[in-house]
């Protein structure tokens, strides 16, 4: 399995060997159209980045999401690929994640 990118809170550098995302992936952008992608902006850390959403499917009574984001930090940008699922109160969590 591929290694996940992290952009960490209060760092401003990329870590590839983390496992999470610390800018979380916002409801809002998941919940666009597909292929339509939104940007987002962490003033905290100086991080921007985009999200792109693809069909959407059903897996164990879920509806899930791939999605594509790219993450940048002083001047480098990675991509991520990874799939969000919708839970039973609304909110989206990343369930994958890879490069």
């Amino acid at each position: 399995r591929p290694r996940n990118v992290s952009a960490r809170r209060g760092s401003r550098r990329m870590d590839s060997s983390s496992s999470t995302i610390s800018t979380p992936l916002p409801a809002t952008s998941i919940s666009t159209p597909s292929g339509a992608t939104s940007t987002w902006n962490n003033p905290d850390t100086g991080s921007y980045g985009t999200i792109t959403p693809s069909p959407g499917y059903v897996e164990n009574g879920r509806y899930c999401r791939p999605y594509t984001q790219t993450i940048s930090v002083d001047n480098e940008t990675r991509t991520i690929r990874g799939t969000a699922c919708r839970q039973s109160d609304g909110a989206w969590v990343i369930v994958d994640t890879g490069s």
